[in-house]
Parts: C-alpha cells; sequence; structure tokens
C-alpha cells in the first residue's frame, strides 16, 4: 500500500537435530499472514557436523533459530555473547542485527513475558522445582528465578549434569539458594514447591515423569508448568487440572517466545492471542497422529 515500507523477504532456517516442525511451520504461516514474508528452512546436524552447519546458515540465511540438542553447544562456538547468555549458556536464536550476529534466547524472555502478561499469582515464598538439567532447564529456572524466586531444587535423571548446572547459577545468583534432587528422591520432597516446571520429553522412558504425579510436593493451589508441547495439554497438566490445580503448557510459553523472536526480527509486535490460537489445534492435530 501507498506509504508503507515494504517488508522485505525474511529467509530463516532452523538448526536441529529433531525439530517440532509444527511449531515452525505454524510460525511461518502466521507471519505471512501478518505480512511478514518469509521462506523457512530445516538444517538438519548432528554434534559432530553442527558448528560446521551453524556457519554455513550463516552465510545463507537472514535469520536462525536453534533446536534442540544445541542450546548449550551453540554458546561454545559463537564469541558475541552478551551477559545474559553467559549467566544461561544456553540458546535458541542466533539474531542477525547491524550485520552482527547475536546468540540470545527468546524462550528467557518469552517466559518471563508470558508471566509477566498473564499476571499470574505466583507464591515467591514458596520454592521452585525444575525438572530436568538440560538447556531447557537452565533457561525456566533463570526466568522464574528472575521472577523472584529465592529457594530452588533442580530435580535430573543425570546428577552429573543437574550438579553442573547449580554450580553455575551459583556463581551468578548470590542470593538463592540452590539444591539438587536425585531421581528417587522426588517422592520424598517436603510440600515447600509453589511451583513446578517440567522441562523434560514426554517419552516413555522418562522415568521422571511418573514421580510428579501426585503432587505431594505442591502447596495449593500452586502452578504447575510442562515445556513438553505434543501433546500441547500432557498426562503431567491433565493430572493437575483433574484436582484443580492451575497449569501452564509448553504451547502458550512457546507462543509468546516465537513472537518476541519475531519482534526482534522486524520490529513488529504480534498478537500472541492469534498466533497461539493457531498453534493449539497445530499441535493437538499432530498429536492425534502421534497415536
Amino acid at each position: 500500500r501507498d506509504g508503507e515500507k515494504e517488508t522485505p523477504m525474511i529467509r530463516w532456517a532452523v538448526l536441529a537435530k529433531e525439530v517440532n516442525k509444527v511449531r515452525f511451520d505454524c510460525l511461518s504461516q502466521f507471519m505471512t499472514s501478518s505480512g511478514i514474508e518469509n521462506e523457512l528452512t530445516y538444517v538438519s546436524a548432528n554434534s559432530e557436523t553442527f558448528a560446521d552447519e551453524l556457519q554455513r546458515c550463516q552465510n545463507e540465511f537472514d535469520q536462525i533459530r536453534i533446536g534442540p540438542p544445541f542450546g548449550e553447544i551453540a554458546c561454545e562456538h559463537h564469541e558475541m555473547i552478551t551477559s545474559t547468555m553467559m549467566t544461561l549458556k544456553s540458546a535458541d536464536s542466533l539474531v542477525k542485527q547491524e550485520n552482527h550476529w547475536w546468540l540470545r534466547s527468546s524462550s528467557f524472555h518469552g517466559i518471563q513475558e508470558f508471566l509477566n502478561r498473564r499476571g499470574e499469582s505466583v507464591d515467591l515464598s514458596g520454592a521452585l522445582l525444575v525438572v530436568g538439567s538440560g538447556a531447557a532447564a537452565r533457561i525456566a529456572c533463570a526466568a522464574f528465578v528472575k521472577l523472584g524466586f529465592r529457594q530452588v531444587s533442580i530435580a535430573s535423571a543425570f546428577d552429573e549434569q543437574g550438579r553442573a548446572m547449580i554450580e553455575d547459577f551459583k556463581r551468578f545468583y548470590f542470593d538463592v539458594t540452590f539444591n539438587f534432587v536425585p531421581k528417587d528422591e522426588l517422592v520424598l520432597l517436603p510440600g515447600i514447591y509453589s511451583v513446578i516446571i517440567n522441562t523434560t520429553p514426554y517419552i516413555k522412558s522418562n522415568e521422571l515423569l511418573p514421580e510428579l504425579y501426585f503432587f505431594n510436593f505442591l502447596m495449593r493451589p500452586g502452578l504447575v508448568c510442562d515445556l513438553s508441547m505434543i501433546p500441547p495439554v500432557t498426562p503431567l497438566l491433565q493430572e493437575a487440572e483433574a484436582i484443580q490445580i492451575p497449569t501452564l503448557g509448553g504451547y502458550q510459553f512457546a507462543s509468546c517466545s516465537d513472537l518476541v523472536w519475531v519482534n526482534w526480527i522486524t520490529g513488529k509486535k504480534l498478537s500472541v492471542d492469534k498466533y497461539m490460537a493457531q498453534l493449539k489445534p497445530a499441535l493437538d492435530a499432530a498429536s492425534s497422529e502421534e497415536d
């Protein structure tokens, strides 16, 4: 239209070993319907080829999203790291601004923005339980600590990785008490937690999930969050809702995170509610196909 500045085509890639194509296909379509012309490409890599593929993507694409399991590895292959990224040690985006590439985490900012936007009443006097110790756990933990939690427990099936995460965080959060919980001690936790956030995948081999369904460690009413997106309402969330515990799903956090990223690369603020209304049915359909 006359007087409007035409938005240039954005060629972007998702670099991952395994990727949620439903999510990013939906994002690409939503951007197009919002007047942001874009072209999405999926690039597969493993730990041996990641560095080369990352460099190739920087040469060929305008913007890059980084998927599992490369959130932490990416920080080892890039020099332009902000103080926030030094703390997180996990990225989900490589954003090009003024001819420079910056590692960033839209998930970290998206979780904070979603909680602020929803105005969730979170009892900060209780403790936070983070389940998992990978890239998603680092981001979720940092976002909730930023919200104001001062007592945090990390539960992980991988003791060494969980304890290493805690040691990293202790270097940056001096006024927060961190505690490691081995998987066989989950059922023994006291009822001091006002929020639990699961960052582990919804798969049959996940031994941590069955230990969470009793919610004996949760203060009421509490808040249960699950970052898994397929299905969008996981059994963990279903069990919580059945006994009237408030819940937040991964697709809700992802919706806000994706549009944080869109704002970074275009300057446009799109409607989270409209995007979420498209993303959840797409994830529901994908979940039905898997069943």
